[in-house]
């Protein structure tokens, strides 16, 4: 199935918004493609480059023509009423940013079985603040019922500090019904970075990693491994790998912004089992948050968005706290941990059930976010592929944790 992208330009305001180098933002979405009814995963990083503080900081993005209408509490922005409806904005409300730090916002969008084929939905993240700056970034999705490939970019950790490695994950899977040939991956090296790995024979060519995978039978994945290093400061890393066949004929494309700051006090880590999950499955989602810092974090929260994927459970189910009494698809749990000593760690569960109706081949993404009262926050992303019938399985335990 073949498709060509088409080059749309929003315009959200009437007046333009002025170019100041202090705040930069990064937008990326994944699945793309995605299938009818499936959801978006809209993340918004922002960052202050400049020297002093930003106040009264907003992230807005459009939510698509072509998604479904949810309500605003299965989101941390606001909508302008209790239903977010196609055609609205979104605002994020971040209040102070400091110099030299980053925020990132999650919007999942939940899009409609009506969704065209092969139609394109556009979406721009504005950020703005009280100076009267802003910037701007767009991403582009496309829709497809049954695509061919499926791809999949996570990052271990979020943020990295400016001398630090970001590794990151490429999931990849054949759906197309046919044995695709001349298949290759390849991601390109951001500015500012250097290759220090990359698995299974990927070779630096013109500015990208890339990998010959060759011969890809039907029902076939692999996952391949990139470890980038900063060699100069940046506020973030963003970018974007592509998997395709050699006759074009099907694509699939995912992409991932990583912040870069100096301080690190609250890191947090997010595992995923069993990968592969079969449809009518369970995932079980582990996130592990930690301060770093030498002082107590207060009003810790860890937050994990329900999956598409998944089936409603009741909220009893759970540690975390869900917008109602039932957990939803799409909806975001909250785990409020309040007070995190320093040096001190929390492990927090969050067990999935998967619908029969997954789609073989696809890929479950999902993110762990913490914050803290200081306006501080982390992130880690893992990617799961759904199989029928896995060739392999696989558990592995600790005796004992801590």
């Amino acid at each position: 199935m073949s498709f060509s992208r088409i080059l749309i330009t929003s315009i959200l305001f009437l007046l333009p918004l002025a170019v100041h180098a202090e705040l930069d933002v990064a937008l990326t979405a994944t699945p793309d493609p995605v299938r009818p009814g499936g959801q978006i995963d809209y993340v918004a990083t922002v960052s202050n480059d400049g020297a002093g503080d930003l106040t009264g900081v907003e992230v807005r993005l459009i939510i698509p023509a072509a998604s479904l209408s949810f309500d605003e509490d299965a989101i941390s922005g606001e909508c302008n009423g209790t239903s977010c409806d196609p055609g609205e904005i979104v605002t994020f409300t971040l209040g102070l940013l400091p110099a030299g730090r980053n925020r990132a916002v999650l919007l999942p969008i939940p899009i409609s079985n009506s969704a065209a084929e092969d139609s394109v939905i556009p979406n721009t993240a504005t950020a703005v603040h009280d100076g009267g700056g802003g910037a701007i970034s767009s991403v582009d999705v496309v829709v497809q019922s049954d695509p061919g490939l499926a791809l999949g970019v996570t990052e271990a950790r979020d943020p990295i500090t400016p001398a630090g490695s970001s590794a990151y994950s490429l999931v990849y899977a054949n759906s197309a019904g046919v044995t695709l040939s001349d298949v290759t991956l390849q991601m390109p090296v951001p500015a500012g970075t250097i290759v220090s790995h990359a698995s299974a024979g990927g070779e630096v060519v013109g500015g990208e990693v890339q990998w010959d995978l060759g011969v890809l039978e039907v029902g076939s994945s692999g996952q391949r491994t990139l470890i980038l290093t900063n060699d100069q400061p940046a506020s973030f890393i963003s970018t974007s790998a592509t998997v395709s066949n050699g006759a074009a004929t099907e694509t699939a494309r995912a992409g991932t912004a990583t912040v870069v700051q100096d301080e690190i006090p609250m890191t947090v880590i997010l595992t995923a089992t069993p990968d592969p999950v079969t449809p009518g499955g369970q995932i079980n989602y582990v996130a592990t948050v930690s301060n770093r810092g030498t002082e107590d974090l207060t009003g810790v929260e860890v937050r994990l968005i329900i999956p598409g994927e998944s089936l409603s459970f009741d909220e009893d189910a759970i540690e975390g706290g869900c917008d109602a009494t039932s957990c939803d698809p799409g909806e975001t749990v909250s785990f409020s941990l309040g007070l995190l000593p320093a040096g001190q760690s929390q492990t927090l569960l969050l067990p999935i059930p998967i619908s029969n109706s997954a789609s073989d081949q696809s890929i479950i993404s999902n993110t762990a976010r913490a914050v803290h009262d200081g306006g501080g926050g982390a992130m880690s992303s893992v990617d799961v592929l759904v199989q029928s019938d896995p060739d392999l399985a696989l558990s592995l335990i600790g005796d004992r944790n801590p």
